[in-house]
C-alpha cells in the first residue's frame, strides 16, 4: 500500500492521492498497524491475505480485458479484499472501497481515452 501511494506514474497512486491519500499518512498509518520497525529474522512469508489479494489483482486485470497488471488492479485486488489492513487504512483515511473502485475505472477509462486520441 505505501508503495502505491508513493509511485508517482501509477494509476493507483494518482488516484489515492486524489482522493486525498497523502503517503506521510499511509506510511504512518500502515507502520503503525503493523508495528513497523521491529526487526524480524529469517524468511518472510506471504500470508493467505496477501495471496488472495494476488489472485484477485489477477482475476481483476483478466476481467477489464487487460494483458498486462499495473498498479490500478493492485489497488483494485486489494479493495476487493474483505477486512485487513488496507481496508482499515482506507477507512482511517475516510475512503470507501466503492469510492477507490470507482475512481480507478474513472481513471482507467480516462487513461483509455487519452491513448484513442
Amino acid at each position: 500500500m505505501v508503495a502505491l501511494v508513493r509511485e508517482e506514474n501509477g494509476i493507483a497512486g494518482r488516484v489515492l492521492r486524489d482522493l486525498g491519500a497523502r503517503p506521510d499518512s499511509v506510511v504512518e498509518l500502515v507502520e503503525r498497524m503493523t508495528n513497523a520497525g521491529h526487526a524480524t529474522s529469517g524468511k518472510l512469508d506471504l500470508t493467505p491475505r496477501t495471496k488472495q489479494a494476488i489472485e484477485y489483482t489477477v482475476d481483476e486485470a483478466h476481467r477489464l480485458g487487460h494483458d498486462t497488471i499495473g498498479t490500478e488492479h493492485i489497488l483494485l485486488g486489494m479493495v476487493r479484499q474483505d477486512g485487513g489492513g488496507a481496508i482499515d487504512v482506507f477507512a482511517q483515511l475516510g475512503l470507501t472501497r466503492d469510492q477507490i473502485r470507482s475512481a480507478i475505472l474513472k481513471a482507467i477509462g480516462a487513461e483509455a481515452h487519452d491513448s484513442t486520441e
